[in-house]
């Protein structure tokens, strides 16, 4: 967390050196640039207004060099320098160097090198099966997603980057893209935490992503963390949830609305009004897809109005977080 306008501008001098970094130290570039002025905009829900700064060219174009080295598929480099790679990245850089047929003989000879089984491919003799366009594009896509620097940051670094382009508002569509991949691919958004789940849906909505594979991912992350999510975090969960288009009356929603309707006195005070208004926006929009949904019914059921009318009700995690805000507001 140190900040230092010296330190920054000696980084953008330095933009010639960025293919030199690590996958560790690209992910964490974002963060880097940023300075205390560069907030995530997803958090403040009473006001449209962000808290960002403009970036001005220099940063734009290292940001951009560094999307080009995480997310293209074979632009990133070994360093020339080994020892600029940190040391959990030792078995990245053993694994790149045995590409090398002379190393890889060498290894081979030694009895210490391994080698994967190719994928087997839809043209290919080996392959048993034959697979679909389908099944094709999302086979070439992970091994795109395999073949770039971003696959190989870690879990923590990933976040960082993702929360460190959204206090910078930089919004590239490859970088998200294939953060989105990284965190869907192999069920990795089954590790995230409450707190982490949290960093993510705010971060996603300031920068206005949203992509159906993903929205599926963050709900499930959602309906398992609802539980831990401490009262710090409701906030900011709630707003980006319903920014990325998680469906109010979804189980992973009604799990969350029971927890802060448990735990609502414990709500920390700076972030009472702005989570008594989102509440409301949860509510409304609970309310509305209730009427949608029975408005679609009678549509389908004309004989049996009654019966969908009676069924159009409000779920009773909604309505007791109703009954909880409202003594909250006599207080």
């Amino acid at each position: 967390n140190y900040h230092d306008e010296n330190t920054r501008r000696l980084l953008l001098y330095r933009l010639d050196q960025l293919p030199e970094c690590s996958p560790s130290g690209l992910c964490a570039l974002p963060n880097a640039l940023a300075t205390p002025t560069h907030k995530v905009g997803g958090a403040t829900a009473n006001s449209k207004e962000t808290a960002l700064t403009t970036l001005d060219e220099d940063e734009r174009a290292m940001m951009a060099s560094a999307t080009s080295l995480l997310c293209s598929p074979g632009v990133y480099r070994l360093p020339h320098d080994p020892r600029a790679m940190r040391s959990k990245d030792d078995f990245w850089w053993k694994q790149l160097r045995a590409r090398h047929f002379r190393l890889r003989k060498k290894l081979r000879n030694a009895g210490r090198g391994v080698e994967a089984a190719p994928a087997a491919r839809s043209g290919s003799k080996s392959s048993i099966v034959p697979m679909d366009e389908e099944e094709e594009e999302e086979e070439e896509e992970e091994l795109d997603l395999q073949q770039t620097a971003l696959a190989h940051a870690s879990k923590a670094e990933c976040i960082a980057l993702l929360t460190g382009s959204a206090r910078l508002d930089f919004r590239d569509e490859r970088l998200l893209s294939g953060i989105e991949a990284w965190l869907c691919q192999g069920s990795r958004h089954n590790e995230l935490s409450a707190g982490e789940l949290a960093d993510c849906l705010e971060a996603f909505a300031s920068l206005g992503y949203t992509r159906p594979l993903l929205r599926a991912a963050l709900e499930h992350a959602l309906l398992r963390t609802a539980a831990d999510m401490e009262p710090k975090d409701w906030a900011r969960t709630v707003h980006g949830a319903l920014d990325l288009g998680i469906k109010a009356r979804s189980p992973a929603f009604r799990s969350l609305v029971r927890q802060c309707t448990s735990q609502l006195a414990f709500l920390p005070p700076d972030d009472k009004p702005t989570f008594l208004q989102l509440a409301e926006e949860l509510l409304e929009a609970s309310e509305r897809q209730v009427v949608e949904e029975a408005r679609e019914n009678l549509k389908k059921n004309r004989s049996s109005v009654s019966a969908v009318l009676a069924g159009a009700r409000l779920p009773l995690e909604m309505q007791m977080l109703r009954q909880a805000l409202a003594k909250r507001k006599k207080k």
